[in-house]
Formats: structure tokens, sequence, C-alpha cells
């Protein structure tokens, strides 16, 4: 701390500095011209000018002491440059950092508490990192954190230093007497990376690489490698026409994840999760793209599609002797408000001969309107009548109203990922969640604990009385041809846990 206050003193004594050379000196020049000869004012003038320049507006190798928040990609760019140095000795790493979903958290709270987490996320990272490092927040807000590498890198000790990046933003962040958490994701790049030759190379290289980890999912960490390139950075930013074509080619397809009783450890479900196929086999994450497609009104042939999907893969499944009682949909504020959403449903449960019962269509808490004439609370009744279950997705993270809540037409809630994360050992999210609990339960509604990671938020949940658990502490999302195989060696793992007890 002591350190700090004297690189930001000395940071004011050199910019104050800074500015009386800039305009004492050719004051100075001006006096000796006034006093002697022209052409000795002048002489002297110059001189005063460049000792100026050469003293007093020399670059930096490093912004200022002190928050470096909402920089332009120039700014970066311009502090970038001495890493890049290809006469420096040592080579350097770029560490690129976004805290996941931070978009949608940001959208759902105001500016001032968005600026307090970026505050807080910077203070925290800069606490666990050299005193010579780089850090800088974008505007597009992710983090920068570059510094020189005495010796040979290795990937390793990169990773490990990613990791520990990570852990520094683990704890809760207060804010507005609310405890909220994030996971960030991480990618690097190295100058002595062959394509690395400029700053620009090191921002684009260390941004691919943070493409790669958002895709792989959240808290994810990787490296620029060979094989990746600017289509990696592309995909980042799909445009409409981009997905239009990639719906019309049927590459954007759903992936699996099960659902399982909290009670009987069976699998009792699967939610269908849209992911965008690359050519090279890879997999887009939907939070990347699904509001592309939100915004450029292709939703409800995402959802014809994903329904298509899911219901035929339910019957592949029953063919192949893997029984999965339901599979989850979800469905757009666009797709409640079409009049044809139950002919279409109704359409694709025929096609595919399966009872209305077998699909769960989830809808997320701001769609769910007081006023019983609106078409979305039509579609949703009218969906209920005919027998297919309703789930309210995101719980707790809307605005809807528990009178509300009680005329809609749902059979289960899903407690939103925030209020799982650190349940078993953060008091406020115990507390939280016993009381999302204890409110489905006056509702005599099932509770599904989405978002489950860990061991730990897994018998939390089930002790405060969850009936589902879903999330990477049971499995990652899977194409649909994986299911049967999971199934069938997940429930021989459970016959084996019993059979030890």
């Amino acid at each position: 701390m002591t350190g700090l206050v004297f690189y930001k003193n000395w940071g004011v004594a050199r910019n104050y500095a800074r500015r009386v050379g800039i305009t004492g000196l050719p004051l100075f020049a001006a006096t000796v011209a006034a006093n002697t000869d022209l052409s000795v004012g002048i002489l002297c003038g110059t001189a005063c000018s460049a000792i100026a320049l050469a003293t007093f507006i020399k670059p930096r190798p490093y912004p200022s002491a002190g928050r470096q928040l909402y920089r332009t990609d120039p700014y970066i760019l311009a502090n970038l440059g001495p890493l890049t140095r290809l006469d420096g000795p040592h080579p350097a790493v770029l560490f690129t950092l976004s805290l996941d979903g931070f978009d949608d958290w940001a959208q759902r709270h105001d500016p001032a508490a968005v600026r307090r987490v970026i505050s807080k996320t910077y203070d925290r990272l800069a606490q666990v990192l050299r005193q010579d490092t780089l850090l800088l927040h974008g505007a597009d807000h992710r983090f920068y954190a570059g510094f020189l590498i005495a010796n040979q890198p290795n990937a390793n000790t990169l990773i490990a230093i990613a990791r520990r990046l990570q852990r520094a933003i683990d704890p809760v962040y207060v804010i507005d007497n609310k405890s909220h958490y994030f996971s960030m994701s991480i990618g690097f790049a190295t100058t002595d990376h062959p394509d690395i030759a400029s700053p620009k190379d090191l921002m684009r290289a260390a941004r691919v690489g943070l493409g790669a980890a958002q895709r792989a999912g959240h808290a994810a960490i990787r490296m620029f490698a060979h094989d990746m390139n600017d289509a990696d950075q592309i995909t980042n930013h799909p445009t409409s026409p981009m997905l239009a074509k990639a719906l019309k080619h049927g590459d954007i397809i759903p992936h699996f994840q099960p659902q399982i009783c909290a009670y009987s450890n069976q699998v009792i479900g699967v939610e269908a999760l849209a992911q965008w196929q690359q050519p090279d086999g890879t997999f887009v994450a939907p939070n990347v793209f699904l509001p592309v497609l939100e915004s450029a009104g292709l939703m409800r042939q995402t959802t014809g599609q994903m329904l298509n999907c899911a219901l035929h893969a339910r019957r592949v499944w029953a063919e192949q002797g893997c029984h999965i009682a339901t599979v989850s949909v979800n469905l757009s504020s666009q797709d409640l408000s079409d009049p044809r959403l139950v002919d279409q449903i109704r359409w694709h449960l025929r096609r595919h001969k399966h009872d209305a019962s077998a699909l769960r269509l989830e809808v997320v808490e701001n769609v769910v309107i007081k006023n019983a004439d609106d078409i979305i609370s039509k579609n949703i009744h009218a969906l209920g009548q005919m027998g297919c279950q309703i789930d309210l997705d995101d719980f707790g993270t809307g605005h809807a109203s528990i009178p509300s809540l009680r005329h809609a037409r749902l059979n289960r809630l899903k407690i939103d990922r925030s209020f799982i994360t650190h349940c078993d050992s953060d008091p406020k999210q115990k507390r939280l969640l016993s009381a999302m609990v204890a409110m489905a339960q006056e509702l005599d509604l099932k509770i599904v604990a989405e978002g489950v990671e860990t061991i730990g938020e897994q018998c939390e949940v089930i002790r405060q009385g969850a009936d589902v658990i879903q999330g990477y502490a049971i499995a990652r999302p899977m194409p649909g041809h994986d299911i049967p195989g999971w199934v069938e060696k997940y429930h021989a793992l459970v016959g084996r846990t019993r059979g030890i007890g």
C-alpha cells in the first residue's frame, strides 16, 4: 500500500513538472529573445523546446498508477507497445479476462452497481499481480493483464497464474446489501508465438483465446494456439446473416443436460440447450449468439428447430432402450407472443408421436404477466391445458409477483444459478435459497436447482428441499447421441454407490 501511494504521488509530481517544463521553458526563451539578439533568442527557444519534448514528453511503458477503467482499444494498444518490442530482452504474456454472463447481469442492475463490480474486480486482480503488471479494463468490460516473462514461457506456469486470477474473484461481491458471485473466463497469448509481432497481434490472439474459453463453458482457460484463427474471433461477434445461414443449414442444434431426482438419483429429464456447430466440429455457447438471434427476430425458427430435434432425440433414445421422462425446451418472449405457438407445438408432438406430458416448456420470469387477456398468458394457459409441463426459468432474476405466480399455470420453479453458487458456505445464500424453496412449496410447485457445480452445493440444495438437480456437478450438456451411454454409466455408478452404503 505504501508503494502504491508513493507511485501515485510520484505520478502527480511528474505531471506537475511536465506542465511547468512545457510552459516555463518557452517563456524563458521568450525572455532571452526580448533582451538579446533575435537569432540568439530563436536558437535558445529551439533548444528549450527540444529539451522540454525530450524530458517531459517521454513515452511511458505503463499507464500511471491508479485504476485504469473503461479504456479504449487505442489506449490499450499504445500501452502494449513496450511489451511487444522485437528487440526486448524477454517475451511477454497478455491475459484477457471476462466475467461470465456479466453483460446479462449488467442489464438487470443499475449503472452504479455495475461500476462497483468493475472497480472491485480490478482491485482484486491488482492484489494478486506484480506491481509492474499492466492492468487495464476495457470499454467492452474485459480486463487485460500483461507483463514480461523472465524465463521461457511455460504453459503450466501461465495457467497457474490464470487460476490465481480466477480465485481472486471467487469471494462474494456485496452490492447494495445483496450477495453476488461471478466466475471468470480467461484467454492468453505470448509474444514468442510466430504469429504475434505487434500490440494488435497480441491483443487479437489473447481475445481469440478468450473466445475459445467462453465457448468451452464458464471459468475456462485457453491459450492461443496455432490452430486458432480469426474465425474464432468472428464467432464471438456473430451477425444476423451468419446465424440465418446457420439455421438454414441445420448448424444450430441442441445439446442435452441431464436432470436428476434429488431423492432417487435417477435421471428424470434433460434440457435442450442450443449450440452453434462450426465447420471444424467445435461449438459456440448459446450466450454468444442467442441475443443476436433474438434481436434479429429469428427465435421462432430456432425454437422450432429445437422442438423438432429434441422430440426426435427422445424417440430415438426410447428405441435404444433409454427412457427419458421429459425433454425441456426454452420459449422466448417472441415465441410466447405468437398466436400460432400452441398449434406449432401440437404439430411437433403429433409428428414425433409423443404425449404432451413428455414436453416441458421453460419460460423466463419476466414473461409471467398478470393480465389474463395477454397473448402470452393465454398461450401459457393453453399449453398447460394441452398437457405440457411449464417451468419458470431463472427464478429470482425477474420481477414476477407472488399473485402472478399463483395464477400462472406452472409446474416447477427453476432457481437461478446466482442463488445456488456458494450456498453451502455463504450464510446469506443459504437464507435466500431457503426463502425461495419455502415460497415454492407454499405455491405447491416442484423446485429445480440449476447451475449446481460442486458436491457441497448439491448436498445443500437437497438439504433445503430441492426436488430436481441440474448442473456441472451432474453433467455438462452433451450431444444427443451421447445421452444413452451416459445414462447407463450414471445409473451403474449410482447402483454401485448404493451397494457400498
